[in-house]
């Protein structure tokens, strides 16, 4: 690869050389793995090492600005230090709330905002599970966010902010009988843009603010789950719901035993959840909340649903949810019993009037194949103005003619396998179906055959083609030629989204460190960029694009961190995972720089390269010559300037989530350099008014 070194006093020399000499390194060897950039040619990755506790991803949304990149939401158990609100804030350790901007061009940056909540006045527990943003309208100097969460107390707060006024629970004399066990929350806040892009004029976590929200809590326990916009104010939320405040026995006993499909534990309280549907509408300019109409949807029996996912069709105007039940009701299909035998795990799809919340009962559909088998529907999508819908979820059934499932030898019976079908939204008849279970690679089914599940879909709404990603079990894999990383791993997939076909050019991924990683719960944490580039959003318990902080101690926790990647349209290329070697199926190591799933292949020939390069030695002489006067200049008005605090960088892209980022002291990027205040211009300036004998120079 290029380099570009001139003497490191010159900051503005090493910014000119990085930027000429950037395409030879990008035609010479594409890019490594550190590369911030995301784009056609260069992928993206983060992960949130520096973060003194466990962060857990729930949510991403791209912003309709292209130049404000994602929003991200989930939990984190961080500590928060306020020097404001001293008195009630200065120190709360629990679960929080965070919303976090990721940049990923270049020099932006980061920000994170957190909040927790009191209940009668001790610290609790607050989590978000879903990040939507309102459209833009001519004018707007602001972006709208919607922040959809839970938490078990009375009142949200900020440790900058104070208590959110939205979020006062009243409830009579203080007394704890009269609080709900868990309230939902939606919350909506509004991020300054800005006209030209640089670091000074980038939006700070202080700068994001709260205008507006409500409280959801009619139910005993509501979680609210997504939510789907409608138009500039309005959203409609699912949620699940249930009069039950006592803890859920059987979520407990599923997390004791390390059963649940997911690093956070199964909904604690409630049982025999409900299915809630409200619309709710945004003030934006005061930021009052009301709700236009709210439907709750129960099985006949009363065993319960879940749900999992929420869209908005514009052209019929109508919302469409998804989730799962044993259950049987006008919502939810009724039970066919030669294909079920009343307890097996069914999916479900329904409809609703976007403008009245009426169910359409002739727009439904349930997902069942035999007797005994489990369909479990994990979420759904769409084109903006499409009439499909896709479905993603999990089976031991066969959905697809031909499939042959993974199979559990030392139990007898199947594994689980990934699904993703699209149907017709007109008439919920399916149009094609397609299976995703482990490849058999070394041979040995007892090692091969391990459960894949389905977990999010995206759509290209430029291309044809859908994106289907999910988890794959320890020691299974559904990458050709590829051994599992480690412990639980992620994957990838792209299909034709006209007739269901894999793309060639897009192979199916999986990446894992030695540890576990799973796929954000809304949506698979799955989404894409302008570019059609896929963007996965999820969380890992290891090293896995960034190499996390060394423990001091032996008994010192792993935390979990959240990470952002990106896979290319154009081949599914990604950034490099630390901490695994690539394998093929023979156990041989696999180069590096000739594997796909790294960032180190070359994108041009050999012309090309010997062509960038000569064109990269002569800038490289003509800014040694440039040096020999900045070196002059920088001796002598040296002494007008005042030092930099140490190791400090505005460009931090390792930020902890365990604090409002604009008061978490910043880590420098390895290889980064601090760069002068003093620009190309000033320099010449100053160095121009020295050699003519002028008194002093301007130095900033």
């Amino acid at each position: 690869m290029f380099t570009c070194a001139p003497p490191p006093a010159i900051s503005a020399g090493i910014l000119l050389c990085g930027a000429i000499l950037a395409l030879a390194n990008n035609a010479a060897a594409a890019s490594s793995s550190n590369n911030p950039y995301l784009n056609k040619i260069h992928p993206y990755g983060y992960q949130s090492v520096n973060s003194a506790g466990n962060d857990i991803a729930a949510s991403i949304v791209q912003s309709d600005q292209d130049d404000q990149g994602f929003f991200a939401t989930g939990s984190t158990t961080g500590m928060v230090y306020s020097d404001a609100f001293a008195d009630k804030n200065i120190f709360h350790a629990g679960v929080h709330c965070y919303l976090m901007q990721i940049k990923p061009f270049g020099e932006d940056t980061i920000w994170t905002k957190k909040f927790g909540a009191l209940r009668l006045g001790r610290p609790t527990t607050t989590k978000c599970t879903s990040v939507k943003v309102l459209p833009s309208q001519e004018g707007d100097e602001h972006t709208k966010i919607v922040v959809l969460g839970y938490t078990e107390g009375d009142v949200l707060f900020n440790p900058h902010m104070g208590n959110i006024e939205f979020s006062e629970v009243e409830h009579e004399n203080d007394s704890k009988a009269s609080l709900n066990r868990v309230n939902g929350f939606a919350m909506m806040l509004t991020v300054p843009r800005f006209e030209e892009l640089s670091h000074a004029n980038e939006a700070k976590a202080d700068e994001v603010h709260v205008i507006g929200g409500r409280m959801l809590n009619m139910e005993k326990v509501t979680y609210p789950i997504s939510a789907t916009v409608v138009d500039n104010k309005d959203v409609i939320v699912v949620s699940q719901v249930s009069d039950d405040p006592e803890v859920n026995r059987d979520a407990g006993v599923r997390n004791a035993i390390g059963e649940a499909q997911d690093i956070e534990a199964d909904f604690m309280y409630g049982a025999n959840f409900k299915v809630k549907v409200e619309r709710l509408s945004f003030d934006p300019l005061t930021g009052e909340v009301h709700k236009k109409w709210s439907e709750r949807f129960s099985t006949d029996d009363d065993s319960g649903a879940t749900a999992t996912s929420i869209v908005y069709d514009k052209i019929q105007n109508t919302v469409t949810i998804s989730g799962t039940t044993k259950g049987q009701g006008d919502a939810f299909g009724r039970m066919d019993p030669s294909r079920s035998q009343g307890n097996d795990k069914d999916g479900y799809i329904f409809t609703i009037d976007a403008d009245t919340g009426a169910l359409s009962r002739d727009m439904n559909l349930r997902i069942l194949t035999v007797p005994g088998r489990d369909e479990i529907v994990s979420g759904i999508c769409k084109k903006i103005s499409g009439d499909s819908l896709y479905i993603v979820g999990s089976t031991n059934a066969i959905l697809e003619n031909g499939f042959e499932p993974a199979y559990d030898v030392e139990l007898g019976d199947r594994k689980f396998n990934a699904f993703l079908r699209k149907i017709n939204l007109s008439n919920m008849k399916p149009i094609w179906t397609r299976q995703l279970g482990p490849m058999n690679i070394r041979g040995n089914r007892i090692l091969d055959d391990q459960d894949v599940f389905g977990m999010g879909c995206a759509v290209d709404e430029l291309e044809s083609r859908v994106y289907l990603t999910g988890t794959v079990s320890a020691g299974g894999t559904v990458a050709p030629n590829r051994l599992p990383k480690g412990k639980q791993d992620i994957f990838v997939a792209a299909f034709q989204s006209t007739h269901g076909t894999p793309i060639a050019t897009f192979p199916t991924r999986q990446i894992g460190s030695v540890m576990d990683e799973y796929v954000a719960k809304d949506g698979g944490g799955i989404t894409t960029d302008e570019f059609g580039n896929a963007v996965l959003f999820g969380t890992t318990k290891g090293d896995f694009i960034q190499e996390k902080t060394s423990k001091t101690a032996d008994f010192e926790p792993t935390f979990a961190d959240v990470f952002v990647m990106s896979f290319l349209v154009s081949d599914s290329e990604h950034v490099s995972i630390i901490g695994s070697i690539e394998s093929d199926a023979t156990g041989g190591d696999v180069s590096k720089a000739l594997d796909p799933n790294t960032t180190t292949k070359s994108k041009f020939g050999i012309a090309e390269v010997v062509a960038f390069s000569f064109i990269g030695v002569v800038v490289a002489m003509i800014l040694t010559l440039v040096s020999y006067k900045y070196i002059k200049l920088q001796r002598r008005y040296s002494k007008y300037s005042e030092p930099s605090a140490a190791g400090a960088t505005p460009n931090s892209r390792s930020i902890a989530i365990g604090a409002d980022s604009d008061h978490a002291a910043p880590a420098r990027v390895p290889g980064e350099q601090a760069v002068s205040a003093m620009s190309y211009e000033e320099m010449m300036e100053s160095y121009e008014s020295i050699t003519a004998g002028e008194d002093k120079a301007l130095v900033e």
